[in-house]
């Protein structure tokens, strides 16, 4: 099972590039190199929707993508890029707070964690921005298969532990040799939209 029907719609730099209607949305958010690219790949069976790079930072604005005209799913930056400037690192952080302090068609949030990496300030100042502004999110660990197995044991602990979350809030992992996040993640995705 994948997201079918998704396509690209466009890309913009600030809220004068937001589409104006009452569609909800769902913004990705995490770190460079966390893997937002190919997550949105995989999710969506399509191999080339979202640029994947092996250049961390590519993604410099927000791009909106349609899923089968019923809500819109929106790629942010990602944050902590060492190689980009400090005005740089300003612009993407202001345009990624103005969408989440402000955006009303915001329904929820997918935010993406490395399972490689301990959640750092940048992480914590997201999940801040997300808790403050009472956005709904699900919780994703990238990379799942890259760990051994006392890694895999420690994470989930690791990320609540950091992020202060409860027991009862699902952490879900992607793997490349397991697709069966995919329906996982089509399900939190219906349910953030209702």
């Amino acid at each position: 099972m994948v997201l079918s029907n998704v396509t690209f719609i466009k890309s913009g730099a600030s809220r004068e590039d937001w589409i104006i209607d009452n569609t909800k949305e769902i913004v990705l958010l995490g770190r460079s190199n966390v893997g937002k690219s190919t997550f949105i790949n995989t999710l969506t069976g399509q191999s080339n929707l979202a640029k994947v790079s092996s250049h961390p930072g590519k993604t410099r604005l927000l791009n909106f993508f349609d899923v089968a005209g019923k809500y819109r799913i929106v790629d942010a930056p990602g944050y902590g890029y060492a190689g980009a400037s400090k005005k740089e690192v300003g612009r993407f952080g202001l345009m990624v707070s103005d969408y989440l302090s402000n955006r009303e068609n915001l329904a929820g949030a997918l935010f993406l964690l490395d399972s490689r990496r301990i959640p750092n300030g940048d992480d914590l100042n997201i999940f801040d921005i997300l808790n403050e502004n009472k956005t709904p999110f699900v919780i994703i660990a990238t990379k799942y298969d890259k760990l051994n197995q006392s890694e895999r044991a420690r994470l989930d602990r690791n990320i609540r532990g950091e992020l202060g979350l409860p027991e009862t809030v699902e952490i879900v992992h992607t793997t490349n040799t397991n697709r069966l996040w995919v329906n996982k993640i089509i399900t939190k995705l219906n349910e953030l939209i209702k």
